[in-house]
């Protein structure tokens, strides 16, 4: 039982869901901040779908995004004009 309960955590924590923005990282009109699971944090902060969530963002703004730093969760990006 417990080893059934740990591949089941360890899928959802290797697996999780697609790029998250994270409304408590302080995303606003000037920043964003997307939340990843470990195997996407892996694949930098320019993999396309990470980058695409980022700029989705960004764009109800009428501003591009640009990878600012790591965060523990994910990226952060900043939200400039175009």
């Amino acid at each position: 039982m417990k080893k059934a309960i740990g591949i089941i955590i360890l899928g959802l924590f290797l697996v999780g869901c697609a790029p998250q923005v994270n409304p408590l990282g302080g995303s606003n009109e000037n920043n964003v901040t997307i939340d990843l699971n470990l195997l996407d944090r892996s694949k930098g902060p320019m993999h396309p779908p990470t980058l695409a969530r980022a700029n989705q963002w960004c764009n109800q703004f009428n501003k591009t995004a640009k990878y600012l730093k790591k965060t523990f969760g994910g990226f952060q990006y900043a939200c400039l004009k175009k």
